[in-house]
């Protein structure tokens, strides 16, 4: 099982006490996911792959930081807030960009 679904499989270990089972139904329902996706496991990955770790890697920390700490003076404040935004700007811009390739590549169309 990959490291990236530790965190995943923790809580739901806990949740179904089926001990090592767990990882293997884990495993068992992300063969059949990549089946039954066949050609859109890609995009899948891609955008499951944009938007949480945008989030959890720039957003959340300086969201954090702003929260614990709210007495950092105008200008590092802003600073926080201008990362807060350009990071949320690009998960969108983003998603939308990857979804547009895929419906493109659905639909035939060629583009540059």
């Amino acid at each position: 099982v990959p490291l990236l679904a530790a965190p995943i499989l923790g809580p739901l270990e806990e949740c179904l006490h089926l001990g090592c089972w767990t990882k293997v139904l884990f495993s068992l329902v992300t063969a059949c996911l990549c089946l039954f996706l066949h050609d859109d496991a890609a995009f899948v990955i891609e955008l499951v792959g944009i938007v949480p770790q945008n989030f959890m890697c720039a957003v959340l920390p300086c969201a954090a930081l702003l929260k614990l700490h709210g007495d950092l003076g105008g200008f590092r404040s802003c600073i926080l807030w201008l990362l807060i935004v350009s990071f949320a700007i690009y998960g969108l811009g983003a998603t939308v960009a990857a979804v547009l390739e895929n419906v493109s590549n659905q639909l035939g169309l060629d583009v540059a």
